[in-house]
């Protein structure tokens, strides 16, 4: 059982996934923002998970598992695998719009909020006529954050940039 990140090239394999769990079709995947991570079981692909960046928010795309392989806690690890990516990322909060996952999701320690209080940087309109449908329970939760450190200079940095002494050596 391994989580790998997924291209172009497993989008054969995605499709049909999609296709048997009757989930939205794949043609809008890999655009330069998303991501998506498989699950992968004896070289099958089992389950999928995506998500779009939008500078500190995220919004959470898709999270298929196949059918045979529900209630193995696989959709748990791959929330917890695409939540650590985020952060990695610099993404402090994420968003689901879904239809049929609240109710996992809430497991998951997400929180069901109104479109308003979604962040502008996210374009609701873009996902209402793509995905997202009226009757779309919007959920967010807050990501860890980790602020980024910048690199600290040695303390002896202005003698590191003495000039260079040319040493001449008769002949």
């Amino acid at each position: 059982m391994t989580i790998t990140a997924l291209n172009k090239v497993h989008l054969p394999q995605m499709t049909q996934l999609f296709a048997e769990a009757n989930f939205f079709s794949a043609d809008l995947f890999f655009r330069f923002n998303q991501r998506f991570f498989g699950f992968w079981q004896e070289g099958k692909l089992v389950a999928v998970i995506g998500a779009e960046l939008n500078g500190h928010h995220g919004v959470l795309r898709s999270l298929v598992v196949s059918k045979a392989h529900r209630g193995a806690g696989i959709a748990k690890a791959l929330i917890k695998h695409i939540e650590a990516y985020l952060v990695q990322q610099g993404v402090h909060t994420l968003y689901a719009f879904t239809q049929y996952g609240a109710n996992y999701l809430t497991a998951c320690n997400y929180r069901q909020i109104l479109a308003k209080h979604v962040p502008s940087e996210i374009n609701l309109l873009e996902y209402r006529l793509s995905t997202a449908k009226a009757n779309d329970v919007i959920m967010s939760k807050e990501l860890p954050y980790i602020k980024k450190q910048r690199a600290q200079q040695p303390s002896n940095y202005q003698n590191r940039l003495n000039p260079i002494k040319l040493i001449t050596v008769a002949a």
